[in-house]
């Protein structure tokens, strides 16, 4: 329970980008005491327990020996292996919501599939806001890399799914135009700049269902003319 406090205090609510939330998660296991002296008694405990029964296992057979030393040295691993445990526990998040959009993109599933997939770690309801937001940064990164891949994209266009539902950090970039490698995070007006976090692509923010698409240079007669597809 003081573990659970810790990573979600009361009153928290929805975390505001999956990203962030991973690194909250990361930052709790590894700076908070309380929670990280809990995690330390109890691998040390389990070390000693560990030291322990070999010792009772040898005795039984008739070889004795000072276990002082044994106990030493597994307590300090169980201090080094704290660290570490504390580290990958609390990039779990981070790799829970990566594979398993790694393997929805893959096979071409449903979202439907894809919340039900992160369920399990999160919960239905922030499932379904990473689902739709992880969703949204996957298909901009592709469209990224498969402009870039053309060799005849070099400015990307953001677009709205909805322009009456729109938020205004999205609204103010539809049909903004940057560099292939620019963020559109720069094109904000200069009263919105800040207040997001930082973004090169969509999403601009949870549930945002923005997009891309090319800015192409075509020659025509002897001019160049710019479309947006």
């Amino acid at each position: 329970n003081d573990m659970l406090n810790t990573l979600f205090p009361e009153g928290y609510g929805d975390f505001v980008n999956p990203q962030i939330e991973a690194n909250r998660i990361h930052e709790a296991f590894l700076r908070d005491q309380k929670m990280r002296d809990t995690v330390s008694r109890a691998i040390q405990d389990s070390a000693d327990l560990g030291v322990s029964i070999s010792i009772a296992q040898l005795e039984n057979i008739g070889i004795g020996f000072d276990y002082t030393l044994a106990h030493t040295e597994a307590r300090s691993w169980a201090l080094a292996h704290t660290d570490t445990l504390l580290n990958q526990l609390g990039t779990t998040s981070g790799k829970v919501v990566g594979q398993a959009v790694g393997r929805w993109y893959q096979n071409g599933e449903s979202l439907d599939a894809l919340i039900n997939d992160l369920t399990p770690a999160f919960g239905p309801k922030r499932a379904a806001l990473i689902s739709s937001t992880e969703v949204t940064r996957a298909a901009a990164m592709g469209s990224r890399e498969a402009y870039r891949a053309s060799n005849v994209v070099t400015e990307l266009v953001w677009q709205t799914v909805n322009a009456e539902k729109v938020c205004v950090f999205c609204g103010s970039l539809h049909g903004k135009v940057v560099g292939i490698d620019a963020s559109f995070d720069d094109a904000l007006p200069d009263d919105l700049k800040g207040k997001l976090t930082p973004f090169v692509l969509p999403p601009a923010h949870p549930n945002c269902r923005c997009f891309i698409t090319a800015r192409v240079q075509e020659p025509k007669r002897g001019r160049n003319r710019v479309r947006s597809d």
